[in-house]
């Protein structure tokens, strides 16, 4: 008997709080503004653009080479994470405006390999601030759905790097 009851009072509790969120995703859709935050995962490389003399000779100190004839030159993926923070308004029912500003920390390395010597690499430390800003464009929700587009820009700025 005691079972039964203690089943059908837990069933109860639940099923009320099953059905207590009036709106879906609790009601974010409803706020003029709302705030959050990210945590990104990154993965960065440099975009190497070869010109038609890059494997003439060259001089390069800073990973102390002098002289020699370049094979090859690449960039491979290296991580880095991302701390940012997210600030939404809401323009009208079915569009919002979104600042998400962030912390970015990456290294990227340059690998060079020459004929006649041994291959030497680079490794450059990266901590950005990105300030991305962004147009979100939804359609109305169908029960637990909902279409939607972004579009935005951004600009990033290096704060460590001296060139």
């Amino acid at each position: 008997m005691t079972k039964r009851l203690l089943t059908l009072v837990l069933a109860m509790l639940l099923a009320g709080s099953a059905f207590s969120q009036k709106n879906w995703g609790g009601g974010v859709d409803d706020e003029q503004l709302h705030f959050g935050f990210t945590f990104q995962y990154v993965s960065a490389e440099y975009k190497i653009l070869k010109k038609r003399n890059w494997r003439t000779p060259f001089n390069d100190s800073s990973i102390g080479y002098t002289g020699g004839t370049p094979v090859a030159i690449s960039s491979p993926v290296s991580p880095g994470f991302g701390l940012g923070f997210v600030a939404d308004y809401r323009l009208g029912d079915n569009t919002n405006v979104r600042f998400t500003p962030a912390l970015v920390f990456s290294d990227r390395l340059i690998d060079y390999e020459y004929s006649d010597k041994e291959p030497a690499n680079k490794e450059l430390q990266s901590t950005l601030i990105d300030f991305p800003l962004g147009l979100k464009l939804k359609s109305d929700r169908r029960k637990n759905f909902r279409a939607y587009l972004l579009a935005g820009a951004k600009y990033s700025l290096d704060i460590v790097s001296k060139k």
